[in-house]
């Protein structure tokens, strides 16, 4: 007998013996059989949801293969790969998974009319995005490298900013406001603006400046929003005592994070000072506008050797 055959012997005698499946995902991996090493690496978690070796396998999978449907049991694993610290970094990952998403007939359906949002219809727009927790999560996570989506989202934000007045205290839509602003601080705020959001966006800021001045807590919503087009980092008149508790993730993100890292920027030992112009004025400009920033990426448990790390890559 084969030892596809012995594994699946093993398996029908012990559902939860775990060696049968790791070992079933390698081969089918190994044969091309991606959607069969998916199912077990799925059925590994299932078994062992803590593991994240066994997450870090899937993703290895996930890094190289777009699966031909992301079914209810796979979505709930990729979530658990982009919420687990230390299992990979969420853009070796990304295009594979878009991929599947594109093919979706809601989602597809989305991208067909993202030259077509307007005034009546952003919201809903807003709603059917909330809905998918995986692009939801990227969108969290890491820069999302496709142009339509690019022009989903730019189309999104200028409809939000120009009904911004309409929008006040809608709970809901400031739970996609608050991801959309994390991933304009993520991608540096790339997303192309007209000159009539720009006056706009001018009277949003004054409007929550004189807000501030008279001590009221600023409306979520509308802080949101700008933080959707520039970083709360540089808004010298941003008192956080008046930022709703709501936006805590956006301030961890633009305020609280970049300080922390300009504490640690003079606690690492370098082996020789910067002495060239060019060099240096690069040097600042990407430390002030670092892209991609990483948010998460592979941490190992232990020490690997090089060698190691070149065979497990497969490089």
């Amino acid at each position: 007998k084969t030892a596809l055959e012995n594994l699946e012997i093993i398996r029908k005698i012990d559902p939860n013996y775990t060696n049968a499946y790791k070992n079933l995902a390698i081969i089918y991996e190994k044969m091309g059989k991606c959607d069969e090493a998916l199912r077990y690496n799925n059925k590994l978690i299932n078994l062992n949801p803590k593991d994240k070796t066994i997450l870090h396998n899937l993703s290895i999978i996930l890094n190289k293969y777009c699966p031909k449907i992301i079914y209810p049991e796979l979505s709930e694993n990729i979530l658990k790969i982009l919420e687990t610290a230390g299992v990979c970094r969420p853009s070796s990952i990304i295009k594979p998974i878009f991929l599947a998403l594109f093919k979706e007939s809601n989602f597809n359906e989305i991208l067909k009319n993202n030259n077509n949002i307007t005034q009546e219809n952003y919201k809903i727009f807003c709603m059917e995005l909330l809905n998918n927790q995986i692009f939801m999560k990227f969108l969290e996570l890491c820069p999302i490298p496709f142009l339509k989506i690019e022009i989903l989202l730019t189309n999104i934000r200028k409809q939000i900013l120009m009904n911004i007045d309409d929008s006040e205290n809608n709970s809901t839509l400031l739970k996609f406001q608050i991801v959309l602003a994390l991933q304009s601080h993520t991608n540096e705020y790339i997303y192309q603006k007209d000159e009539n959001e720009t006056i706009i966006l001018e009277e949003l800021e004054k409007n929550l400046y004189n807000s501030s001045l008279q001590n009221n807590i600023l409306n979520a919503n509308k802080l949101a929003c700008l933080a959707s087009y520039k970083s709360l980092n540089d808004i010298s008149w941003l008192d956080l005592n008046l930022v709703p508790k709501e936006l805590d993730l956006i301030i961890k993100r633009n305020i609280i994070e970049i300080k922390k890292e300009e504490q640690i920027k003079h606690k690492i030992k370098s082996l020789n000072t910067i002495q060239n112009h060019t060099s240096k004025k690069v040097k600042e400009l990407y430390e002030k506008h670092p892209y991609p920033r990483w948010l998460k990426t592979q941490c190992f448990s232990k020490p690997v050797k090089l060698k190691e790390l070149i065979f497990q890559l497969k490089l």
